[in-house]
């Protein structure tokens, strides 16, 4: 009979250990779990942030393009001007250039 006891009182020990542990592995399942939660939380979080970062390094890409846009019609519109008195210049030189000549024929 003692055997007999001594099986059931070790099959009991055993029991109360596998118990045990099934409640440890259940605690760290639920704390595995919540921390599961936090990170997917904070994955979404930093999701949004790079999106909006993206958004903004786009809408500065753009804002720089218009401005060198405005940069480069504000250099045309200078270069414009600056063809325009070189052209005025050689107007003269030509007018100073036929008056000559024609001092030299005697038109004058």
């Amino acid at each position: 009979m003692s055997d007999v006891l001594s099986l059931l009182v070790n099959l009991e020990d055993r029991i109360h250990t596998l118990v045990s542990v099934k409640t440890d592995y259940e605690k760290k399942i639920a704390m595995l779990e919540e921390e599961n939660r936090k990170l997917k939380a904070e994955v979404a979080s930093l999701s949004e942030i790079n999106s909006k970062l993206g958004n903004k390094e786009t809408i500065g890409k753009l804002t720089k393009a218009i401005e060198q846009k405005e940069d480069i019609n504000e250099l045309r519109r200078k270069i414009n001007e600056l063809l325009h008195e070189v052209n005025k210049g050689l107007a003269l030189l030509v007018l100073i250039q036929d008056n000559d000549n024609n001092y030299e024929r005697g038109d004058d």
